[in-house]
């Protein structure tokens, strides 16, 4: 495991990927996966400007080093400012992450104490760290909600209308 100030220095790599995802206008979200000490994939959030619910900054950086995860699976760590939800919690289990650290806690959305006390999540080995930079973290989030910025006019979709 890195010593604190490792753990520091990772969760400011995932820090400024949530500042260049609020620079764009996006919800202020980054993560940075670190294998063998190494960082090989950081990601912001861009589920708004992508128009894609699915692009959450934890997903986009598991997609991201895909092939680094094959190989060692287990061996890597995933910081992110923000407890990651349900869905990128479980990917991140299935794609062998051993760790995951985070800053800012979210009460409504997050998962991480719910897959702590899941069976089947905690025989995956999942080991969550909390409150790393957290109140770094929360500040971009609470700039965020101060300011709300409206979607790059790329970013909007036509509402689907079904037949």
């Amino acid at each position: 495991m890195p010593n604190p100030s490792g753990h520091l220095w990772l969760m400011r790599s995932a820090l400024r990927e949530a500042e260049r995802a609020l620079e764009r206008g996006d919800y202020p979200v980054g993560a940075a996966l670190v294998c063998n000490g190494r960082v090989v994939a950081h990601c912001g959030h861009c589920a708004a400007t992508r128009a894609d619910a699915t692009r959450h900054a934890v997903l986009e950086v598991l997609r991201e080093a895909a092939p680094v995860l094959v190989r060692h699976r287990g061996s890597c760590d995933l910081y992110t400012t923000l407890e990651p939800c349900m869905m990128c919690v479980a990917a991140a289990a299935f794609a062998g992450v051993r760790r995951v650290v985070f800053g800012a806690s979210d009460p409504a959305r997050g998962a991480s104490d719910s897959l702590r006390h899941n069976d089947f999540y905690r025989s995956l080995g999942v080991e969550f760290l909390v409150g790393t930079l957290a109140a770094e973290s929360q500040s971009l989030l609470d700039r965020y909600q101060a300011h709300p910025r409206p979607l790059p006019a790329a970013a909007r979709r036509p509402a689907v209308v079904p037949r």
